[in-house]
């Protein structure tokens, strides 16, 4: 299990390029801060006016500096701050990254499988 600490990122707007616009952000400092390892943003909320992401950086000993730095630069015209996550991410949030398992896979088929029985219905 991995357990370095990340960065946690709040208050990023729910838009559609989002993590795209942090991605950016983050890179504009890539020269001071380094690479990032990867940045993963909080499940869709779109009942939110904000959202969240864990950033790692590929040299996880820049983690506490990088939150001074950051929160000192601020993303413009946002509300963004970043903090130390001290849980990892890995176990508790990248789960949306694997596959699913074959029951659930069989339960979202089952889903599509009706839905396009109910259009055909309504068509």
């Amino acid at each position: 299990m991995d357990t370095m600490p990340d960065l946690m990122v709040q208050g990023i707007t729910n838009v559609p390029n989002s993590k795209r616009i942090i991605i950016e952000e983050l890179n504009r400092y890539s020269g001071r801060l380094g690479p990032t390892r990867f940045v993963v943003l909080g499940p869709s909320r779109h009942f939110h006016k904000t959202n969240f992401a864990f950033v790692r950086y590929e040299n996880p000993a820049i983690h506490q500096r990088a939150v001074k730095f950051l929160n000192g630069k601020s993303v413009p015209c946002t509300e963004i701050w970043f903090e130390l996550n001290k849980k990892p991410t890995q176990p508790h949030h990248m789960l949306h990254d694997t596959p699913a398992t074959p029951r659930v896979a069989n339960q979202l088929e089952q889903i599509e499988q009706l839905k396009r029985e109910l259009n055909t219905e309504n068509n």
